[in-house]
């Protein structure tokens, strides 16, 4: 999966009817969702290319094709393109979503729930939660804090270019240019170049 993974739940997320009574219902028969949250998601959508796969118990009930048309008569700017496997043998949500990111080998996702087993996720998957209330859902405050976990990723994942301009003791100063991953370490680099008699300066480009 080239694009980020927004795990996304509807109940307590963008339907936000009280628990004790049951869902207002929009023209189409199916739930109201509040319109606050469909634009605060769609601001999120907007800012970060995301596949959209669905984590509501809903999911069950209905497939892909009529979710993207209650999303679109919404105006949800983004189709879901699956659904998050409903696992026989996982009894909690976060069951459900550990698997599911283990199965799918995904690195990049944000999980926004309302589902509080989530928070028993271990440490590594809950910085990627967004955790909301049911009586509020993707509220501002959420949507803030969705940004900065995003801003954080794609700092994870950049791509950056190394230059070293290298001097030979004969040849004098050439460059090489050597482009990794954030994650590299640079001071192994450093005296693989020393040690072969060089001398090297590096910067970087973002």
């Amino acid at each position: 999966m080239s694009k980020y993974v927004l795990i996304l739940d509807l109940d307590g997320v963008l339907i936000t009817s009280p628990s004790w009574k049951s869902d207002e219902l929009d023209s189409d028969g199916y739930s109201k969702f509040n319109e606050n949250c469909v634009r605060n998601l769609n601001q999120l959508l907007s800012k970060y290319d995301f596949e959209i796969w669905l984590s509501s118990t809903r999911r069950t009930v209905k497939k892909i094709g009529e979710f993207n048309e209650i999303f679109s008569r919404r105006n949800i700017i983004t189709p879901i393109v699956g659904f998050v496997p409903n696992y026989l043998n996982c009894k909690t949500r976060r069951n459900e979503i550990e698997k599911f990111v283990k199965e799918y080998q995904i690195s990049r996702y944000l999980i926004v729930d309302d589902d509080k087993s989530l928070n028993g996720l271990e440490s590594e998957q809950k910085t990627n939660l967004i955790l909301t209330e049911f009586h509020k859902g993707f509220d501002s405050e959420k949507l803030e804090q969705a940004i900065q976990i995003m801003e954080v990723l794609a700092t994870k994942n950049s791509i950056q270019i190394l230059v070293f301009n290298i001097k030979h003791p004969k040849h004098g100063i050439f460059k090489k240019r050597h482009q990794e991953r954030r994650e590299v370490d640079y001071k192994s680099i450093w005296r693989i170049g020393q040690g072969v008699g060089l001398f090297c300066e590096k910067r970087r480009i973002y």
